[in-house]
């Protein structure tokens, strides 16, 4: 009964604006806290959409680079397939010109990093493609070396430019004769030139074929330097090599079967 009694005393005194007061008096003091609850919130509510779109941004970010980064391989392994075919094809038409006979396997020049001569370089072909010591690496028809040792699935290539390297060569615009043999840089030395036989700058020695081991008609080196001792019955020349092999990736190997 007593709480029916103050219900009706409370509506009557609301319904006249007795409360009035009071409520302000309420609002007064509640309302900036309720104001800074309300955009406490609404801070709170953008920092956590920030947050979300930072994620999504990041994510889609990530996404973006791996893409770039596939397309990118994609990329160079395409234009390594198109050096690939381009060697292919010159060494096609060089094999089909008819100016040396044999099967040729493409390799890749490894480098040999234990030879601090530079004399050598590994290629990643070996016995199980039909690789023999003695083999002619050529690019074109440029000789580069020729088969030393042969593994499994990598061979060790002697290069011309190396100590070990020797060849018969001739000059092809005088047919003058001499012995190749590597100076261990990017030059090859044409030694036992007799004095009587012409040899001029800018002249072409190639394999002569005459020692049995190399291909005639491979190209080692374009003379840069004629040397002749008056006190000697022979003179020399210099020849600097057409292709360096420290920027070759790919090499063919001419196999004997």
């Amino acid at each position: 009964m007593k709480i029916f009694f103050l219900t009706i005393f409370v509506l009557i005194f609301g319904f006249v604006g007795l409360f009035n007061p009071i409520r302000d008096g309420f609002q007064h003091i509640f309302l900036p806290i309720q104001v800074g609850l309300r955009r406490s919130a609404v801070n709170l509510k953008d920092t956590t959409q920030l947050f979300f779109n930072f994620n999504r941004i990041r994510k889609d970010n990530l996404n973006l680079i791996s893409e770039i980064v596939d397309l990118k391989s994609q990329l160079i392994e395409a234009q390594l397939a198109l050096e690939e075919n381009k060697i292919l094809r010159d060494q096609l038409e060089l094999k089909n010109s008819g100016d040396f006979n044999g099967d040729l396997l493409l390799a890749s020049v490894m480098g040999n990093p234990s030879d601090l001569s530079g004399g050598t370089v590994y290629i990643s072909e070996g016995s199980h493609q039909g690789i023999n010591v003695g083999d002619n690496v050529v690019v074109g028809n440029n000789l580069i070396g020729i088969v030393d040792e042969v593994g499994g699935t990598k061979s060790k290539v002697i290069l011309t430019t190396s100590s070990r390297f020797r060849a018969v060569a001739k000059d092809l615009v005088t047919h003058t004769e001499g012995l190749a043999v590597g100076n261990f840089d990017t030059t090859v030395g044409i030694n036992k030139i007799l004095v009587g036989d012409s040899v001029n700058t800018g002249d072409v020695f190639v394999t002569s074929g005459a020692d049995g081991i190399y291909f005639p008609g491979l190209i080692i080196g374009y003379v840069s330097q004629v040397n002749l001792d008056s006190a000697k019955p022979l003179k020399s020349a210099i020849l600097e090599v057409p292709l360096s092999v420290g920027k070759l990736d790919k090499v063919f190997v001419i196999l004997n079967r």
